[in-house]
């Protein structure tokens, strides 16, 4: 009878490599091989890479979406200085209010 699993490259004294369960893979601490024969490692995932676009290559409507959202981010960041400058200048108005009262009055 021959077994389907065997290769055919296989000869008959030469064992066949065992395949590792899920199971056995998640404990397993050792180094481990893919199907292409090169290291099976978590880390080498974990790497960055940087890839740097030519501004040349980029078409003009991106230019032009990329500048207004520029733009609007700006504003918004304007916007919200001028009211944590409000925002402090009243708050520093009714304690100065506060305090002349406190002084002069009670």
């Amino acid at each position: 009878m021959i077994d389907d699993r065997k290769s055919e490259n296989v000869e008959p004294n030469q064992e066949e490599p065992k395949v590792m369960s899920d199971q056995e893979r998640d404990n397993f601490h050792g180094l481990t091989l893919n199907e292409d024969g090169r290291r099976d490692d978590p880390e080498e995932d974990t790497e960055i890479r940087i890839h740097f676009v030519d501004i040349k290559k980029i078409s003009l409507w991106k230019k032009i979406l990329f500048g207004a959202a520029f733009v609007i981010f700006v504003a918004i960041a304007l916007v919200m200085a001028w009211f944590f400058m409000l925002g402090g200048a009243a708050v520093f108005a009714l304690g100065l209010i506060i305090y002349l009262l406190k002084k002069y009055i009670f």
